[in-house]
């Protein structure tokens, strides 16, 4: 197995930073799964009902970050594919001066008595200063992999857009004390709402005029609600290292809600919060 990739534009390293920093916080000490294929990586942290904390996982595609990217997975029978589990908090130290200005990102999988994901960085400086980070990891078995895939979903009849995510981290910050649950209501007019019910008081938030696509261009009087943990919806976007990127939700009726944050084309940071019976 090999594994070598690059990236060396500033808002590329930033973007990957915040990824990588995202998770690592919603985590909660949890180590992550890091899929490498040969089209894209995905990072995953799965549902974890002792921390309360939801399924994320983010998809990059290999050409959207990367000017260089060599992988060899395990064989064509396993998709060519290599699956690690790491500690997402290490991973976000060892990027941490991604946030300032770099010339280069490299990442690759090296052995140091060890298996690691080996990070390194050259700062701007006369001398060409270079850092160096290794992060151990664990290499999973095939038999195992199942446990690290993204979950599988229903189909979704709608995917509307959400107004920015500092102002629903806000909302979700205030309401999410009064009750347990929030409920969210979305229809394929392009109606979002955000309901919390306790036995003195209902409080909702409306949001109107929303972009809708829908998988039926004729079904537009469908609507669905969720109710989900307010716990894990604002575990989610206080952790959240996104502003102002377009974020779009979809759910069915009683069962689960997946909220999407678009990086870029072809890079994404993925939630879902399963239903919580009434």
């Amino acid at each position: 197995m090999k594994f070598r990739a690059l990236i060396r534009d500033q808002q590329s390293c930033r973007e990957f930073h915040d990824i990588i920093t995202t998770i690592s916080k919603v985590a909660h000490n949890k180590e992550a799964a890091i899929i490498i294929k040969t089209n894209q990586i995905q990072l995953v942290v799965s549902e974890n009902a002792a921390h309360s904390i939801p399924s994320i996982w983010a998809e990059v595609d290999k050409d959207s970050f990367f000017p260089e990217y060599i992988m060899s997975g395990v064989d064509e029978e396993h998709n060519n594919q290599i699956v690690l589990t790491f500690n997402p908090i290490k991973m976000a130290n060892a990027l941490t001066m991604l946030k300032g200005v770099v010339k280069y990102c490299k990442i690759k999988l090296t052995n140091k008595d060890f298996p690691c994901l080996t990070v390194q960085l050259e700062v701007p400086s006369t001398t060409g200063r270079q850092i160096t980070h290794d992060v151990p990891v664990t290499v999973i078995p095939t038999r195992d992999w199942a446990e690290f895939e993204i979950p599988q979903l229903p189909d979704f009849k709608s995917v509307i857009s959400m107004p920015t995510l500092k102002s629903i981290r806000n909302l979700v910050e205030k309401i999410k004390n009064l009750a347990s649950h929030i409920t969210f209501f979305c229809n394929n007019s392009g109606e979002i709402a955000m309901v919390v019910e306790t036995d003195e008081v209902t409080v909702a938030s409306n949001y109107k005029n929303l972009e809708v696509q829908l998988d039926d261009p004729d079904d537009k009087n469908l609507e669905v609600s969720c109710r989900v943990s307010a716990k894990e919806l604002g575990i989610y976007f206080s952790c959240n290292q996104f502003q102002d990127l377009k974020m779009y939700c979809c759910a069915t009726q009683d069962h689960v809600l997946k909220i999407v944050v678009e990086v870029r084309p072809f890079v994404s940071l993925n939630c879902i919060l399963w239903a919580v019976a009434l």
